[in-house]
């Protein structure tokens, strides 16, 4: 599950919500690309992935861009290839913020908030 800091509304909506939804498919282009989905009603301002067993969240993979909420956006990463397990943090504009450990990005190509 995605530990969470989330407005007290977003909290309330999310209580029957599943917290992610993930879906293994075919590569979307790169080795460990996948497509990010914000299934939530605010804009995801940052997003950082980085391997499990690392101590630092690294750089925004987003850039310049945002994720409204009901969009999705392809995330290009290419991390080790010797490294299939990562860690992912969004930051909405609110300064909330949703993350999780262990996303297998050499298997899954769909991430889902939430």
């Amino acid at each position: 599950m995605f530990q969470k800091s989330l407005p007290k509304l977003m909290i309330a909506s999310l209580v029957s919500a599943p917290m992610i939804a993930l879906n293994a498919q075919s590569a979307v282009a790169g080795y460990q690309d996948f497509r990010l989905h914000n299934n939530t009603p605010f804009t995801i301002e940052r997003v950082y992935v980085t391997p499990s067993s690392s101590t630092t969240w690294g750089q925004d993979v987003l850039g310049v861009n945002v994720l409204p909420g009901g969009h999705y956006t392809v995330i290009n990463f290419y991390g080790n290839s010797n490294v299939c397990l990562f860690d992912i943090k969004v930051i909405f504009v609110d300064g909330s913020y949703l993350r999780n450990s262990g996303f297998n990005l050499c298997r899954l190509t769909d991430v889902s908030i939430p």
